[in-house]
């Protein structure tokens, strides 16, 4: 678990001077404006759900009591990530930064909805606390090994800040 931790940091301590370099000031506003964005939305649709599942699926008795918790978490989430796609479109309209650039605003918008709809807490609540850990950790190299691929090639070539 302690593991899981290290590359959650490491992660930000690489991509953070990356982005400032890569994509200069403008460039990394645009895309902390975007972060922004995806954490209110990942909270919104896991509105403290995460908690609650761990131990409702721990108490469960027995697997039919389980994947009964299992649904009424993922349909409540669901309508949230419906509220959370309308956030998403509102901050758009309304952000004269991400209106700019609204492609980036869906990416950070699905993201959200992705990580709000993350089955950590399902495996945590059935006891298995490797799984959700060996999940996060192979996302933060695939997603580190896509940011430094996709803005190196986009962006060194061409100057920061440009075309984001």
């Amino acid at each position: 678990m302690y593991g899981g931790y290290v590359i959650r940091y490491l992660y930000l301590i690489i991509v953070v001077p990356f982005y400032g370099r890569v994509l200069g000031v403008e460039g990394y506003g645009k895309v902390l404006a975007s972060m922004s964005l995806m954490s209110l939305i990942w909270m919104l649709v896991a509105y403290g759900f995460v908690p609650v599942g761990m131990r409702d699926v721990s108490k469960a008795q027995s697997t039919m009591e389980c994947n009964s918790v299992f649904s009424l978490h993922l349909s409540v989430r669901l309508a949230l990530a419906i509220v959370g796609g309308c956030v998403g479109l509102i901050a758009t309209m309304c952000s004269p930064v991400l209106s700019q650039t609204p492609w980036i605003v869906v990416l950070a918008t699905l993201l959200g909805i992705v990580s709000g709809m993350n089955l950590g807490w399902l495996f945590q609540g059935r006891h298995r606390f490797r799984t959700p850990i060996i999940i996060e950790v192979f996302g933060f190299a695939l997603s580190l090994v896509l940011v430094l691929a996709i803005v190196n090639d986009k962006y060194v070539s061409h100057g920061p800040a440009r075309g984001l």
